[in-house]
């Protein structure tokens, strides 16, 4: 099992994005576990409030526009913290992948000799 959180600002206000999912490392396959939802957090007590479910999406704020990387589709989306809904902005280079230079999570198969 495997935790996707991610914890960011928007606008003066304090949101995480929380999501769990199973990983077979074997297949290369992610299988949700707890659907991807996006909660407003009281600084002042810790209450979280949840604001919207949206996609499983890892996040950063800049400039006030929370961008998010969508694991499932391979695209770089804008994330609507109000209604959890994405527009998404591009696809992420295949060749890349998520990070630049990191290698697969599982290596690719080699013909047998």
């Amino acid at each position: 099992m495997s935790l996707v959180p991610s914890l960011f600002s928007s606008r003066g206000k304090f949101y995480a994005y929380f999501a769990t999912l199973a990983v077979n490392f074997a297949t290369g396959t992610f299988t949700p576990l707890i659907p991807g939802t996006i909660y407003q957090i009281d600084p002042a007590t810790g209450h979280a409030t949840i604001v919207a479910p949206t996609e499983t999406t890892l996040s950063v704020n800049m400039n006030d526009t929370i961008y998010a990387f969508n694991a499932w589709t391979g695209k770089v989306v804008v994330l609507d913290v109000t209604n959890g809904h994405t527009t998404v902005v591009t696809d992420v280079d295949p060749e890349v992948g998520p990070i630049a230079g990191a290698a697969p999570a599982r290596p690719a198969p080699t013909a047998a000799h």
